[in-house]
């Protein structure tokens, strides 16, 4: 199927007249079952199988050879074999290498350009690499990160001994895992602003399937966290409302009309116990 292109001296292949080769296709399909040359004296032919880790991945087929047999040939076909089976599995790691670094490529970029942190650690929790939306939200730069063990940047917090207590034992779970902290990141002027995140944490091979590693997405909370406790603060500050008007007051289920909660004027005037 190789055309010589007399200007470019180079060799392209014409896929129309490639076909794929099964194990009943005559002697085509019994060289490849032998894992052996096949020679068609009658026709001049001669069928050589290329394996590549054990496994067919071409088979060559010659036509109008002069009848030569295949008396003293097989050693000679056997090595043109394997070298071709070697070049092929060599052919075959490059263009999986060239595909792999691509996907990698567009990882990265991705996740270069992601608004929330992405983080890559080893087993042992030390990080090996992470993104600028990391440094956007912990503020600690790409380089003081690298290499550091991911609970050390709980230092600043609030409560480090018991974040990093949390997120070791998650660690070394070699889990999957989910859990909020509140630290603080630096500033310019050696001030520090606290926060709240997320790291959501995945146990994965990484891009070679030769190791495992931690794949962390880092979640900006504060927001979400803030209105959190505004939600908490006004219940209680409902709750003490109700608590102290002046009127008795009766919670009922709509359901099952269940007395559900009183308040303390409602004790007082019907002689209620709110643990009855």
């Amino acid at each position: 199927p190789w055309e010589e292109d007399a200007h470019e001296a180079h060799h392209h292949v014409d896929l129309s007249l490639l076909s794929t080769v099964r194990h009943d296709d005559g002697q085509a399909g019994e060289a490849v079952a032998r894992h052996a040359p096949m020679w068609g004296s009658a026709t001049g032919s001669l069928w050589l199988p290329i394996w590549g880790d054990e496994l067919p991945v071409a088979i060559l087929h010659w036509q109008g050879l002069p009848p030569i047999g295949p008396s003293g040939h097989e050693p000679l076909l056997e090595l043109v074999s394997r070298q071709l089976g070697l070049l092929a599995r060599a052919e075959a790691a490059r263009s999986g290498l060239e595909t792999q670094e691509e996907h990698l490529r567009r990882l990265t970029l991705v996740a270069a350009h992601a608004t929330s942190g992405v983080i890559v650690a080893d087993s042992e929790g030390r990080i090996e690499w992470v993104n600028p939306g990391f440094t956007r939200i912990t503020g600690v730069p790409a380089d003081q990160a690298i290499g550091r063990e991911a609970w050390e940047l709980f230092q600043l917090g609030p409560s480090p001994e018991l974040a990093a207590q949390r997120l070791q034992r998650a660690v070394r779970a070699r889990r999957p895992f989910r859990l909020q902290y509140e630290a603080a990141r630096p500033l310019p002027g050696g001030v520090t602003e606290p926060y709240w995140a997320e790291i959501e944490a995945a146990h994965v091979l990484d891009e070679y399937r030769a190791r495992f590693v931690y794949l962390g997405i880092l979640s900006d909370i504060t927001e979400r966290q803030r209105h959190t406790e505004q939600l908490e603060r006004e219940r209680r500050w409902l709750d003490d409302l109700i608590e102290h008007l002046p009127v008795s007051l009766f919670v009922i289920d709509p359901d099952d009309l269940r007395l559900m909660q009183v308040n303390r004027q409602a004790e007082r005037e019907f002689g209620l116990k709110r643990e009855d």
